[in-house]
């Protein structure tokens, strides 16, 4: 223990004791700072207390017993202070930790509830709205089903409308179509040259839909003495009849020094059935033909356009007009000698006077003719063809009409077989407001159909020859070929 003791004594405890006699003296200092009864020549003689410890006094102190270490004991304090301190810590934050769990897994759970809420109300709307996408393809269905039987109703209604059309079309093929056109067709036309062109289209629309008669009726304004009324009615006939007529004819039967003939040749030729070429003429069974001056015994002779003239076993008068059939072999007796028979047929082609109504039946088209009658309701009761006396089956066209055409509507289904068939086209400059079905007065004229081919064009009002042919167009091959 002595040892340990000496070992002590080094420089690091020589400090301590130090230190120790400093904080001492500095204590006396402040007891002697505050005593009133020291002057200052006694505060002079004080010595010093800082010194350095002689081995006499380092003996003494070692002799001495020890102190308690007071850093170990202010340090294990603080240790303690420490832990005390630090468990308070804890408990607090554990305290502070209990106090806010309840809080934030209460939070938590509101926050899990309102994503279940979301996500079941997103759920909930796409299931409606599947829903409603099954109820909209059910309704399609549906809807598509309709659509197909009411198709499927009007493809039947299709066929039997069109089986019924085509019965219709083989009853009437042999059967005449007659139009009646108003007096007025040319109103609004200035130009001659213009009316003369209208007139062809007027014609050539005629024979393109195979039409037999053009019968042409004064309107309810015509006026006797209205000079402009009276030259295009004038004009209208006479172009009709030049422009039918075939060229080989027309200088025996017109004079084309007329003022309604002066812009005829500007017109383009008609190629129909009775208007050949040269190199189908020889091929032609049939021959449109006038009368002309010379004749032999009983026997008419014909200018058919062809290099020898046709004679006939009648006396007609000198420039009538007439079909002949070049095809038979003459009408020239059996007491006609045989040089004088040769002579004949050396001169003259033999043929004989037919009827265009029988060339209509071996399925020709033999062109039209032309008359006019003093009002609408004269049409019927003037009607020209000598086996029904009138037309059996009539059809009127004005904007009063139905819409045609139609493979479905009561117009076709309705059709019946006929002999005559004539199609009146109401006057369109005619009041807007009475419908022209209303002043037949006749029962002879009442329409089997009334039609409007005019539906769905840009322009409000149009022409007649547009009209004529937008409506023959679509009457051909639905009432007759």
């Amino acid at each position: 223990m002595v040892q340990k003791k000496k070992k002590n004594n080094n420089k690091p405890q020589s400090t301590t004791n130090a230190s120790a006699v400093e904080g001492f003296n500095s204590m006396f200092s402040m007891f002697e700072s505050n005593s009133n009864d020291l002057n200052e020549k006694d505060e002079n003689k004080i010595e010093p207390l800082i010194h350095i410890p002689q081995n006499n006094d380092l003996e003494k102190l070692d002799n001495e017993p020890k102190p308690k270490n007071p850093p170990k004991k202010l340090k294990r304090k603080l240790m303690i202070d420490q832990t005390t301190t630090t468990t308070i810590i804890d408990n607090n934050n554990s305290n502070n930790n209990n106090n806010n769990e309840p809080t934030t897994s209460t939070t938590i759970t509101n926050i899990n509830n309102n994503n279940n809420n979301e996500i079941s109300r997103i759920l909930d709307f796409k299931k409606k709205e599947l829903e409603n996408r099954e109820l909209d393809i059910i309704v399609k269905e549906k809807e598509i089903k309709r659509q197909r039987k009411d198709i499927k109703e009007e493809m039947d209604k299709m066929k039997v409308a069109l089986n019924k059309q085509k019965v219709l079309l083989e009853q009437n093929k042999n059967s005449t179509v007659s139009i009646a056109i108003p007096s007025n067709a040319l109103a609004g036309i200035q130009s001659e040259e213009m009316k003369t062109y209208i007139i062809e289209m007027i014609s050539r629309q005629a024979t393109m839909n195979k039409i037999d008669e053009i019968i042409v009726f004064k309107t309810d304004d015509y006026n006797e003495e209205d000079s402009q009324q009276q030259s295009d009615l004038n004009l209208l006939l006479k172009v009709l009849e030049y422009i039918e007529t075939p060229h080989y004819l027309r200088e025996e039967l017109f004079n084309t020094l007329d003022k309604d003939y002066f812009n005829v040749d500007k017109l383009n030729s008609i190629n129909s059935c009775q208007q050949q070429s040269e190199e189908e003429q020889s091929k032609q069974l049939y021959r449109e033909g006038v009368v002309t001056n010379q004749h032999w015994k009983n026997q008419s002779i014909v200018n058919v356009g062809l290099d020898k003239l046709v004679l006939i076993p009648k006396r007609l008068n000198p420039g009538t007009r007439l079909t002949i059939d070049i095809k038979s072999n003459g009408g020239n007796g059996d007491d006609v000698e045989v040089d004088e028979k040769r002579e004949i047929n050396d001169k003259y082609i033999n043929g004989k006077i037919i009827s265009p109504s029988d060339i209509k039946k071996e399925g020709y088209y033999w062109g039209h003719h032309i008359r006019l009658v003093d009002s609408l309701e004269k049409v019927a009761s003037t009607c020209q063809y000598q086996d029904t006396q009138n037309y059996d089956y009539i059809i009127m066209h004005s904007q009063y009409g139905e819409q045609f055409p139609s493979y479905t509507d009561v117009v076709i289904n309705n059709a019946k077989k006929y002999n005559h068939l004539l199609v009146i086209f109401a006057d369109a400059n005619a009041s807007s407001t009475v419908n022209p079905e209303f002043k037949l007065g006749s029962e002879v004229l009442v329409p089997d159909t009334h039609i409007n081919t005019l539906v769905d064009f840009n322009i409000k009002k149009l022409r007649f020859e547009e009209t004529l042919s937008i409506t023959l167009s679509k009457l051909k091959n639905t009432f007759y070929y």
